[in-house]
């Protein structure tokens, strides 16, 4: 972002996606680069010189699919029309066309990250765009139009069926939601924005559906809300750890120094300073010597989490800074056409040509099995979760009767919550990536769910969320009893700031029932209301 946090630069080459997620969620203005600009007039040169030197080019002078051998010359409906018309009616066609996603519509949140996403990635060069179409699409960002997109269609490799609802309504086809809220018809919204319609033409077509930015940009909010579940779940196994008079002999510094897998010794640098302050340094008759195991592996469970995200941000920011198109529309200086490369590129002025390569560029298999991977790690920060929670509850382990203080429903009713969030987790992780039949006269016969991975594994990070709140609202309910027995009973940190802060919430406007509480906990922690505790 900007130092103003107002304005995101796009076409840099370094747009993150935490970026994408922050823009997606605001109306921040997004803003084009010069050198990005530049990149997008030079490959809208070079897909006239290679058209004009009839290089064959797939969606512009060749049909797509299964007409991908076929002159768009040859249509018959184009026969009267003259060339820039026949450009203008196919690329229409072809929009239309694609328009095959069903369903309830996506959130006007994923549907601007994906713009934003697609509108760096046109940036970067290769689509062979025109002006008018890119003018436009950054209009739309910045007015905070959202066309209504459905959310079933794509299976991953470009997101085309849900894509091609966003140029049908810069050409004033479907719906748009506007600023406040409202779903106009596309062509009004354009009109009271003062907005043109757009007659799409050369490459717009599939410049603006022939990508994963839907995906993708729906992968940088799911990073985020990962990010956030992450925290919370530091902050809430520290609070577990105080409520059970755990054994803090995990947490020693010789642990990441001993076995140095990625980010342990940083996740056991965070928990100790949660911790720091807390009765749980000082030597305890009472703690027993080794802890359950969702206590004592949960440091290293968390560090899987923090490499997982990590992983996947690094080929996320790897999606969403380069050239995604098929074909690439390149250019190429005379005296580097090789032979090889000769089929591909038409001259150009002296000293450039350009050129359309094939590409499998729409192809984002390496960040959707991080995600895949990453679901797998939080499900299993969700079980220890649960478990955590189960322990909690029980004498033997705290020794502490939750029963003689509280109704028996609020002990031991959490446990039907827990398993039905851990089965809907586990439902999620199904490796639907390998799940593609054959589409378009076989051509395109793999694929991998993409926006379907991203869509369940959001979910799941929801529903671990979930999970955290339960097990907080248990953690919380047995420190209060432990402060109750032993009054001045110090707390770490950041665990003490956070079952402040939970007292403040649940006594703002008590409720018997014990689903509120953990209700107003997720919404808060979701929210981001307890950060400072969090970090």
């Amino acid at each position: 972002m900007s130092s103003s946090d107002k304005d995101l630069v796009l076409g840099t080459g370094a747009l993150k996606p935490e970026d994408v997620a922050a823009a997606a969620a605001t109306s921040c203005k997004v803003l084009p680069s010069p050198q990005g600009m530049e990149r997008a007039d030079l490959s809208r040169s070079a897909l006239a010189w290679a058209a004009r030197a009839d290089i064959p080019i797939y969606g512009v002078n060749r049909g797509v699919g299964m007409a991908r051998q076929v002159r768009i010359d040859d249509y018959r409906e184009f026969a009267a029309l003259d060339e820039e018309e026949r450009s203008r009616q196919f690329n229409r066609n072809l929009l239309l066309s694609h328009c095959r996603a069903i369903g309830q519509p996506i959130d006007r949140v994923e549907v601007r990250a994906a713009m934003i996403v697609r509108l760096n990635t046109l940036l970067a060069g290769g689509s062979g765009i025109s002006a008018e179409a890119i003018q436009l699409l950054l209009a739309m960002v910045n007015r905070s139009l959202s066309p209504i997109v459905p959310g079933t269609g794509s299976v991953g490799v470009g997101d085309l069926s849900s894509l091609s609802y966003i140029g049908a309504a810069m050409m004033g086809v479907g719906h748009i939601q506007i600023e406040d809220g409202t779903v106009l018809p596309a062509d009004e919204a354009l009109r009271r924005a003062s907005l043109p319609i757009l007659r799409p033409v050369g490459r717009d077509a599939m410049a603006l559906m022939s990508s994963n930015a839907l995906s993708a940009g729906q992968g940088c909010l799911l990073l985020e809300a990962a990010r956030t579940v992450l925290a919370a779940g530091n902050i809430t196994y520290a609070m577990s750890l105080e409520a059970l008079n755990g054994n803090v002999a995990p947490l020693l510094e010789i642990a990441g120094i001993t076995r140095p897998f990625m980010h342990y010794t940083d996740i056991l640098a965070q928990l100790r300073d949660i911790l720091d302050g807390s009765y749980l340094w000082r030597p305890s008759p009472e703690r027993y010597l080794q802890d359950p195991l969702s206590f004592r592996t949960a440091p290293l469970m968390h560090a899987v989490c923090a490499e997982s995200i990590d992983r996947l941000g690094k080929n996320l920011s790897v999606q969403i800074n380069s050239i995604e198109d098929n074909p690439s529309i390149v250019t190429c200086r005379a005296d580097d056409v090789s032979e090889h490369l000769r089929p591909y590129f038409g001259g150009g002025d002296d000293h450039l040509f350009g050129g359309a390569i094939p590409t499998a560029y729409f192809d984002p298999l390496p960040w959707v099995l991080d995600i895949q991977s990453m679901a797998v790690a939080f499900a299993h920060l969700s079980n220890a979760s649960m478990q955590r929670a189960g322990r909690l509850i029980n004498t033997h382990f705290t020794k502490i009767d939750m029963l003689a203080r509280q109704p028996t429903a609020s002990a031991f009713g959490f446990a039907k919550i827990c398993n039905v969030l851990q089965a809907q987790i586990a439902a999620s992780l199904q490796p639907l990536s390998t799940l593609v039949q054959p589409s378009a006269g076989d051509i395109e016969d793999v694929g991998n769910h993409a926006p379907t991975i991203v869509r369940r594994a959001a979910q799941a990070m929801d529903d671990v969320l979930r999970m955290l709140s339960v097990e907080l609202v248990v953690a919380d309910s047995l420190i209060t009893a432990r402060r109750d027995d032993q009054p001045g009973l110090s707390l770490g940190r950041g665990s003490a700031e956070l079952h402040q802060s939970i007292r403040d919430l649940l006594s703002k406007s008590p409720d018997p029932r014990p689903g509120t509480a953990i209700d107003r906990i997720y919404d808060a922690l979701k929210a981001g209301k307890l950060d400072n505790a969090q970090h």
